[in-house]
């Protein structure tokens, strides 16, 4: 009986280096993380580049907010400026740093007409108004021409209401009418008075009480509205050009913010009524 003899070699693979294919060799792989590491720094370099600009936007973006917001304050204050009651100057140092004003109690005159019914009331202690009465303590300002007729003791056109009647709608002041409006008209006085002032680099708002037939109190109670304040004008940070028969009162204001190397200006012309 014939045996058949089975071959049971095998060929393995060879493992010289030579034959093998698709793989990399050391100086490949070397090559391959230099190239990695030239764009990995490009790329880190971008990524900061883009960083710093997304900062540098939205540190602009909150020092125009800031301004803004500051700037709006004063715009809507300043619009409720007594007629006149307006007078800008320079304070702690500074250079047309400051502005004050007496303003407009909106709030009382919604319920007067603002108008008096008499011609001619030089010397009287009374006023009626022509469609409703105000409350007592109320002041009021007749004919008001500049902020010393405002501010000052002398030529004084506050007047405080003492008392009402509200049949006749009769209004009794604490002294007699020494000036009268050609328009016949009135304005009722908040009992504050408002100064915007800038110093040591800030916008504040502070205010003064106002005394009928008297001085104007002190400026007091600083309020902060703005931060890292410069000049953007050399001439100052507030302007008033007083109004004529064909224009308004008109107030400048000047000034920027500079923060962290960014300069952002502001500038705002604000009309104001100019008729006593």
């Amino acid at each position: 009986m014939t045996k058949t003899r089975t071959n049971t070699h095998r060929e393995f693979p060879s493992l010289n280096p030579a034959s093998c294919s698709g793989g990399f060799t050391l100086i490949e792989l070397i090559i391959v993380i230099v190239i990695l590491g030239i764009l990995g720094s490009m790329g880190a370099e971008f990524i900061a580049q883009a960083f710093q600009g997304f900062r540098e936007t939205s540190n602009r973006i909150e020092m125009y907010e800031e301004g803004r917001l500051g700037l709006t304050r004063m715009e809507r204050e300043l619009q409720e400026a007594v007629p006149n009651a307006v007078d800008f100057s320079s304070v702690e140092g500074g250079n047309n740093n400051a502005i004050s004003f007496g303003v407009i109690n909106e709030s009382a005159m919604a319920g007067v007409s603002g108008r008096y019914e008499e011609e001619h009331p030089i010397g009287q202690t009374t006023l009626r108004d022509t469609a409703g009465i105000l409350p007592a303590q109320s002041i009021v300002s007749i004919y008001n021409t500049s902020w010393d007729n405002f501010a000052n003791a002398a030529g004084n056109s506050l007047y405080s209401v003492t008392a009402v009647d509200g049949i006749s709608r009769i209004m009794t002041l604490n002294r007699a009418i020494d000036r009268v409006s050609p328009f016949q008209r009135y304005f009722v006085v908040r009992p504050q008075a408002v100064r915007f002032v800038v110093s040591g680099g800030r916008i504040f708002r502070e205010t003064a009480t106002v005394n009928p037939g008297g001085a104007l109190g002190s400026f007091a109670g600083r309020f902060p509205l703005v931060d890292h304040v410069v000049p953007s004008d050399p001439n100052g940070y507030f302007f008033y050009l007083p109004g004529t028969s064909t224009r308004s009162s008109l107030v400048v204001v000047h000034f920027a913010i500079d923060r962290d190397g960014e300069i952002v200006n502001f500038h705002k012309e604000i009309k104001i009524r100019n008729v006593p």
